[in-house]
């Protein structure tokens, strides 16, 4: 029996997130908080669940979980851990000469993915998820596992051998299975290709919920979990050039209201400027960006929902007659007054077109330059990161 009808926990704090603590990737990263012996408090029996075995002979017991959780005990063989984790066996031999065989705390690790990683490192394969047997969440919390504990070579076979990981590959053409999820899982195993293309796709993709928090535009959360500086990262460039795109919109409006609009006729100058700056405004009005003038931090708008919007916007222009062209394009043409419509007079027939007095003021061009430039979000150091991970 290893342990009693009570036993002695010893907790430790959670961090705060994958970003603000670092990451158990080495037995050299492993702080002493990590494996370091704080108070003590007598766990009840009830509050135990029935213990995993793991090992039938195995020498040590873990508690999993929390108080709000629940303490789930497994009966593990410290050899098979020693073996797996570095940062396992930084864990194990510092509580024995500490505590000898006494129950192991290990209550920050989400359990589903914490019984994965233990059944590859004890060699039960046959209790592991199937092909494609993984969510999106269930997969980045065994990545945050597999990050802590520095079992990435240990269990990327298996991404591979179940196709966890693939049937979850962002595909950034369609826009489908592109969760942001994804960052912490290609960080931790080293998929840099799609970590950086998923990057590409999301930075333009970023919004604000009602809290001025970053959600992406469809709707979905960012997760708990990211690549440190990533996210930070994320809203920098989507301010940057959210900044850039709005210096145009409202530099646009000011110039329709302050200079010469008409390129057509000098005495249309009032209608033309008037149909310009109304219909211009009607589109600032349904994205919200006017009466107030927006700064990026001020708009829920991602850059790819204004970009959009810009780009659907019409604008109208003024439409000019020349009534005796008009009436000598019938007479020249023989056609029917009664079936003339504003196609018939369009090209050479006395309808004058005022398209390009919005047109001068170039504002897809100027969005179309700064949408096809915006910056990377991919740290060095991210590249590097996964550099690493994936030659494990």
């Amino acid at each position: 029996m290893l342990w009693g009808s009570s036993f002695l926990l010893r907790g430790r704090p959670a961090p705060e997130s994958a970003s603000s603590s670092p990451p158990l990737g080495s037995p050299d990263e492993a702080s002493d908080d990590e494996v370091a012996p704080s108070e003590l408090r007598h766990i009840d029996a009830s509050e135990i669940q029935p213990t995993i075995v793991f090992d039938d002979s195995g020498d040590s017991i873990l508690v999993l979980g929390t108080d709000s959780s629940g303490h789930q005990p497994v009966q593990v063989s410290r050899t098979a851990m020693i073996l797996a984790s570095p940062v396992w066996k930084k864990i194990f031999e510092r509580h024995w000469n500490e505590n000898g065989t006494a129950a192991i705390p290990l209550p920050d690790d989400e359990l589903d993915a914490m019984h994965i990683a233990l059944r590859i490192a004890h060699l039960r394969f046959h209790e592991l998820p199937k092909k494609n047997g993984l969510t999106i969440d269930a997969l980045l919390q065994l990545s945050v596992v597999c990050d802590r504990y520095d079992l990435v070579k240990l269990v990327r076979p298996f991404l591979d051998l179940y196709g966890w990981a693939q049937c979850h590959y962002p595909d950034t053409t369609s826009g489908e299975r592109c969760h942001p999820a994804w960052f912490f899982v290609a960080w931790t195993f080293g998929y840099k290709d799609s970590f950086q293309n998923l990057a590409k796709f999301v930075v333009k993709r970023t919004g604000l919920d009602q809290r001025g928090n970053a959600m992406m535009d469809n709707g979905q959360a960012f997760p708990l979990h990211m690549p440190p500086a990533l996210l930070e990262r994320i809203m920098e460039v989507r301010e940057a050039t959210l900044t850039a795109m709005l210096d145009v919109l409202y530099d646009i409006l000011d110039d329709i209201t302050h200079v010469y609009v008409c390129q057509v006729d000098e005495s249309c100058e009032q209608k033309c400027r008037a149909m310009v700056l109304g219909s211009f405004i009607s589109f600032l009005l349904e994205s919200n960006l006017y009466p107030v003038r927006r700064a990026a931090s001020g708009t829920s708008l991602s850059i790819q929902q204004l970009y959009d919007h810009a780009n659907a916007a019409e604008i109208l222009t003024f439409e000019s007659h020349d009534y005796a062209e008009m009436a000598a394009h019938v007479k020249r043409t023989n056609c029917d007054p009664a079936k003339a419509t504003a196609d018939t007079f369009k090209h050479q027939g006395g309808l004058i077109l005022h398209k390009k007095c919005f047109g001068a003021f170039h504002l897809r061009s100027k969005l179309r330059a700064i949408y096809s430039d915006i910056d990377s979000v991919v740290l060095p150091s991210h590249i590097q990161h996964m550099d690493e991970q994936a030659a494990k």
